[in-house]
């Protein structure tokens, strides 16, 4: 009951969004929920929605995003996800170079800047949430790389469709390009669902493609971490000489995976499997999707109610030129290996 005022304030936000969206299709219900949720959200409200709204924009999201499986056919997905692995190297690529340049030049220290770079390249918020423990990054650190990546999320759904359509791109290239070139989940389905209906199927598969990144990325931090942990507890002689904390790290990888790994791709998966083999009726199929869509409008209201302009106010303007560096990169990067491999 406790997520039930947040999750009513979210749905009632939705509605408008919706029908707004159907009306102006050019834009879509997600984008009018986005915007109509931000608008809403500068209104002071009681601290008991906030539960409910972090449900609808986590849980209510991929509960959307397993439903859209079901429009899927399983090869069509192995096909685009497999086919989008060299976008891929060369975007997760670009992220940390720019990110590795970009943090010295403006000597932004810490650990900020790794982690904006993950969640640029990986899969936003999620990927930072991962992240942050294998580096034992601290609490500031993480919400300032999450702060960060969240106005490029917002500044994605608006830009990326319009810009599609400018740069005359075909329905699968501009799904490759969300589903490479935008950091979070949410993000990339609404920038897809903007686009068209086969751009969204494109741009799912490829995000969730790009989320299984998570799992090597924290395995080599977590690595990282423990070995130079036991640097330093060796130069201070708390450790006795050829001890090794490379045991520890595996188990440590493995938690960090487990609380936060994206399970919901593997629901999604199964559920283009179930709708490829015929197990579920065509009829049954369209109505799940159709959910799907309705419930990912309700999501973008919940994320757009969420937004707090004063934190991005207070993480000053270094990280956010680093994370508009590297989401420039990226998305430039994905760009450029499309038309190079002439998929645009």
């Amino acid at each position: 009951m406790q997520v039930f005022p947040g999750l009513v304030l979210a749905v009632a936000v939705a509605i408008p969004a919706y029908f707004a969206g159907r009306a102006v299709p050019l834009i879509g219900g997600p984008v009018f929920a986005l915007a109509l949720g931000v608008l809403v959200g500068l209104v002071p409200r009681r601290a008991g929605f906030d539960r409910g709204l972090k449900f609808s924009s986590k849980k209510v999201l991929q509960l959307a995003v397993v439903l859209l499986g079901f429009g899927m056919n399983f090869m069509t997905a192995l096909r685009i996800g497999g086919g989008s692995l060299v976008v891929m190297a060369v975007t997760v690529s670009a992220a940390f170079g720019t990110a590795w340049l970009v943090s010295r030049l403006l000597r932004i220290g810490g650990k900020a800047p790794s982690l904006i770079a993950i969640g640029t390249a990986i899969c936003g918020a999620s990927a930072i949430a991962a992240a942050a423990p294998a580096m034992e990054a601290d609490d500031d650190e993480t919400a300032y790389a999450i702060s960060t990546i969240f106005v490029f999320n917002i500044a994605a759904v608006l830009i990326f469709p319009a810009a599609g359509r400018l740069l005359g791109m075909s329905d699968s290239g501009f799904g490759v390009w969300a589903g490479t070139a935008v950091n979070d989940t949410s993000s990339v389905v609404a920038a897809g669902l903007a686009f068209s209906q086969a751009a969204l199927d494109t741009a799912t598969v490829v995000k969730l493609t790009r989320t299984l990144l998570i799992v090597p990325i924290v395995l080599v931090l977590v690595a990282r971490t423990a070995r130079a942990r036991a640097r330093v507890a060796h130069d201070a002689g708390t450790v006795p000489a050829g001890t090794s904390t490379r045991a520890a790290a595996p188990s440590t990888a493995a938690a960090s995976v487990r609380s936060t790994f994206p399970w919901f791709v593997l629901w999604f998966i199964a559920a283009s499997i179930l709708a490829s083999t015929g197990f579920v009726p065509q009829v049954a199929s369209k109505i799940l999707v159709t959910s799907g869509k309705l419930f990912i409008v309700v999501a973008m209201s919940a994320i757009g109610l969420g937004t707090k302009p004063r934190a991005f106010v207070a993480a000053g303007w270094r990280p956010l030129a680093l994370g508009l560096a590297c989401w420039a990169a990226v998305a430039l990067s994905s760009l450029a290996a499309q038309a190079a491999l002439g998929r645009w």
